[in-house]
């Protein structure tokens, strides 16, 4: 429920997925932390964050070509909810609760480390935000055994002069986008140590330097 309230104006669509997430995979996940007597807050942020991971699949599933564009972004969101969702359910309905053996009575000096992990995941997940370039199209290439989402390689150079490798779906490859202004996004890796590019539109008019096949423009 927590998570579908964070959509906002979408909260309609996205509280039929919490709810049947919830019940799905949130009461069993309950039921073995009662039967194995987990009931320290940790568990139950463990049991929030295991709730999380079939959205996220199926997320990824539904959505490849959107997920190859913001990476593990819109994933991090998700894991941050559940991670939210699974410490409110300690204070509700473990904690001091009889029905939870043994049962927590005091406030743990450990929940101090709360507040630190939701920072370092918002930090985290921050750092994984895509940005969005423009750029003129250099060279194209198919790629070896290609995907739908993945099929070729273009070489664009940026308005920032920064010359980056971006993939292509199926529907856009066209060796012809060569000399277009290309919009991308660039992303960080897991790691953090590197950047991935993904290409939006390879027939942009944002571009600030003018590119053999078109003027710079407005997007």
């Amino acid at each position: 429920m927590l998570i579908a309230v964070t959509f906002g104006q979408f909260a309609f669509l996205a509280f039929p997925v919490a709810l049947i997430a919830g019940i799905v995979f949130g009461i069993p996940i309950a039921m073995v932390l009662r039967n194995q007597g987990w009931t320290a807050w940790w568990h139950s942020l463990a049991g929030g964050i295991a709730c999380s991971l079939p959205l996220i699949v199926y997320y990824i599933g539904m959505n490849p070509g959107h997920t190859s564009h913001v990476g593990l972004y819109n994933s991090m969101y998700a894991i941050s909810m559940g991670t939210a969702g699974g410490l409110v359910f300690w204070l509700l309905a473990v904690f001091r609760n009889p029905q939870f053996s043994p049962i927590q009575t005091a406030w743990p000096l450990s929940l101090l480390l709360v507040p630190v992990i939701l920072i370092a995941m918002h930090q985290y997940r921050g750092a994984l935000e895509p940005k969005y370039l423009y750029g003129c199209i250099t060279a194209y290439e198919e790629i070896d055994n290609p995907t739908a989402w993945q099929y070729s390689r273009v070489s664009i150079e940026t308005d920032e002069g920064v010359i980056a490798d971006a993939t292509m779906t199926q529907g856009y490859s066209n060796p012809d986008v060569v000399g277009n202004c290309a919009w991308i996004s660039k992303k960080r890796t897991v790691s953090l140590q590197g950047y991935r590019y993904s290409l939006h539109s390879s027939d942009a008019k944002g571009c600030q330097n003018a590119c053999p096949n078109g003027a710079a423009g407005e997007h």
